[in-house]
């Protein structure tokens, strides 16, 4: 999270997938115990680097998780 020059609230988004990362793109493994704790199921899981997005937390496209 970061603050741009008039206070707005900026988020970094990455997709999550179950695909191992190709040719030319980037991708962290997410750690076993990290995706339990985030309630993702247990199958391997990477988040993708090379398609990080800026974006304003105010932004219509951005939904709050359902609760629980």
């Amino acid at each position: 999270m970061a603050r741009n020059g008039v206070g707005a609230t900026l988020v970094y988004l990455a997709p999550i997938t179950h695909s191992p990362p190709q040719p030319g793109h980037s991708a962290v493994e997410i750690p076993h115990q990290a995706r339990e704790l985030t309630g993702l199921d247990d199958a391997r899981s990477w988040l993708v680097t090379s398609e990080v997005n800026r974006v304003n937390w105010l932004d219509p496209g951005i939904v709050p998780a359902r609760a629980g």
